[in-house]
C-alpha cells in the first residue's frame, strides 16, 4: 500500500509535469492531499504510477483526478480487465455472427460484457451506429456498475 509521503512525493511530480505546483496554503494543500488519499490509499504505489504513467500518454492534455487514476490503476493490475468499449463491441459482433452462421459457441466473458450481452440478446443488434451506440451506452452503464461493486467496503 501507499503511504502518504510517497503520495505526496507523487503529487508533487504530477504538479510539476503539469507545469504546476501543490497549493501552498495548508488547508488548500491537505484539501487536495486529502482528496486523492482517500481514493488511492489501498492501492500499491507502482500501481498508481503505472496508472499516472498511462493517464499522461492517454490524456497529456489534462491533469487526472483520483478516480481516474483509481480506475485505470485497478484496471492495469487487474488478470482480467475490461475490454475497451471498442474491444466490447468487436466481441459482441463475433457473438452474432457466430450466431447466425450456427457455430456460436458459449464462452465467459468479462462480466460488464457478459451483463451486456446477456441484456442486449434478445435485441439482435446489427452493426448499424444506432446499434452500436445502444450497445456501447449499455455497455458502459454495465461497467460503471461493475467498477462501483468492486470497490472496497469501508
Amino acid at each position: 500500500m501507499i503511504t502518504k509521503q510517497e503520495l505526496v512525493d507523487i503529487l508533487e511530480q504530477l504538479y510539476r509535469s503539469y507545469n504546476d505546483a501543490l497549493p501552498g496554503t495548508t488547508t488548500s494543500r491537505k484539501q487536495i492531499l486529502t482528496a486523492w488519499w482517500e481514493v488511492l490509499n489501498d492501492l500499491e504505489t507502482n500501481a498508481i504510477k503505472q496508472a499516472i504513467r498511462h493517464h499522461q500518454i492517454a490524456t497529456p492534455t489534462f491533469m487526472p483526478r483520483p478516480m481516474e487514476i483509481r480506475i485505470l490503476a485497478t484496471d492495469l493490475t487487474n488478470p482480467n480487465p475490461p475490454p475497451t468499449p471498442a474491444e466490447a463491441w468487436k466481441t459482441y459482433l463475433e457473438i452474432v455472427s457466430a450466431g447466425v452462421n450456427g457455430n456460436w459457441t458459449p464462452t465467459q466473458h468479462h462480466p460488464a460484457l457478459q451483463k451486456t450481452i446477456a441484456t442486449l440478446a434478445p435485441a439482435k443488434l446489427t452493426n448499424s451506429g444506432k446499434d452500436r451506440d445502444f450497445f456501447l451506452e449499455t455497455y458502459k452503464q454495465n461497467l460503471t456498475t461493475w467498477r462501483i461493486q468492486q470497490q472496497p467496503t469501508n
